[in-house]
């Protein structure tokens, strides 16, 4: 079953390759992978992001406001049809903790619902109720169509003790401004340094103290990081002749 709703905390952590590497090696004992990860590469993720011209909507994120909402287009790799499923997925964040709502569609059906709000047949009723605040969330940003394309490998574990809690690394995190579609695969611009990883804890509430264990050992430090975020404070730096 394929979830659509989501409610956690998401804690962000920037390591370096060795740190990394130490991890993969732990985690082992506390960890099952994800199913989806069946090789060291593990899996694409690829992300179209809304916003309008003026970027109103990260402007608005990167101030750090009590609540926030992104919406984006998620597939895992390319799709390999018009017809294949995909994720529409609207993202909230209120006073650190985040609510995920997204619809299972088709490229198409995504298209036509951009284009005059026409809802798939045989419409299901939670993904009805996802598309009620999708389009709650296109009549507050007039204007918004996908501006940004992220995408990345993932390798992600579950917790053994408690499957609520998930571990991801992201690596090969790249965006681009052009070709803004979920079928030019990683191409773009590299977001990270070299060696960079980022990690991401995905809890319903605190970290358990074997996770704090290892954090402590690999000298490990939570950061505030948004890859959208990043990406954008960096074309500001760039248009203003400034170095990031």
């Amino acid at each position: 079953m394929v979830l659509t709703t989501f409610r956690r905390r998401e804690k962000k952590f920037l390591i370096t390759e060795a740190q990394f590497r130490f991890l993969l090696e732990r985690l082992e004992e506390y960890t099952n992978p994800d199913p989806y990860c069946t090789s060291d590469r593990g899996y694409d993720i690829f992300n179209l992001y809304f916003d309008t011209d003026c970027d109103e909507i990260i402007r608005r994120s990167v101030e750090k406001p009590v609540y926030k909402e992104k919406l984006r287009i998620r597939s895992y790799g390319v799709p390999k049809s018009p017809e294949t499923k995909i994720f529409f997925e609207l993202k909230k964040k209120l006073q650190g903790v985040v609510f995920k709502r997204r619809a299972v569609m088709t490229w198409n059906e995504v298209a036509a619902f951009l284009k005059d709000r026409t809802r798939p047949e045989n419409c299901s009723y939670l993904n009805g109720i996802v598309l009620d605040e999708i389009e709650m969330f296109l009549s507050r940003h007039p204007g918004a169509y996908p501006k940004i394309f992220v995408g990345y490998e993932r390798l992600a574990f579950f917790a053994k003790d408690d499957p609520e809690i998930r571990v991801t690394f992201d690596r090969n995190i790249r965006t681009r401004r052009d070709h803004v579609n979920l079928t030019d695969g990683l191409l773009g611009e590299p977001l990270l340094d070299e060696g960079t990883v980022l990690m991401e804890i995905k809890i319903s509430e605190s970290m358990p103290r074997w996770m704090m264990k290892l954090f402590s050992e690999a000298k490990i430090y939570r950061t505030s990081f948004s890859k959208y975020g990043r990406e954008y404070e960096r074309k500001v730096f760039n248009e203003s002749g400034s170095s990031f």
